[in-house]
């Protein structure tokens, strides 16, 4: 039984190896979709970066700035700035909501709650 149990182990591992093996070919064609994928991806952050700006210019614009001077830059900078940091606090926010749903944490309280209750006694 335990031969017969070894034996179909090895071949499933066998067979995985097997499988597992890719020609030259198909890691070429791996790597030029990775490629790809990189690529788009760089795109999409272009797309999302040049989105921003534009949601930024309009702000500044709608300030009453005009594009190309020294003012509407420092309106960009700051208002990236504030865009940041109210990221930021909202990431920590979040972050904080999480830690307060974590059953861990509940878990660990509990227990803490439990040992002071028998402490006493």
């Amino acid at each position: 039984m335990l031969k017969e149990f070894i034996h179909i182990i090895a071949m499933l591992i066998f067979v995985l190896l097997i499988t597992a093996c890719s020609t030259p070919q198909e890691k070429a064609a791996q790597r030029r979709q990775q490629r790809i994928e990189m690529e788009n991806e760089k795109i999409e952050i272009e797309k999302t970066r040049q989105r921003f700006l534009a949601k930024l210019s309009k702000k500044c614009r709608d300030y009453g700035f005009k594009a190309e001077t020294n003012e509407f830059a420092q309106c960009l900078q700051q208002a990236e700035q504030q865009d940041l940091l109210a990221r930021s606090v909202q990431l920590q926010q979040q972050q904080v909501q999480q830690n307060e749903k974590n059953p861990f944490k509940e878990m660990m309280d509990a227990d803490k709650n439990t040992r002071e209750l028998f402490k006493d006694k």
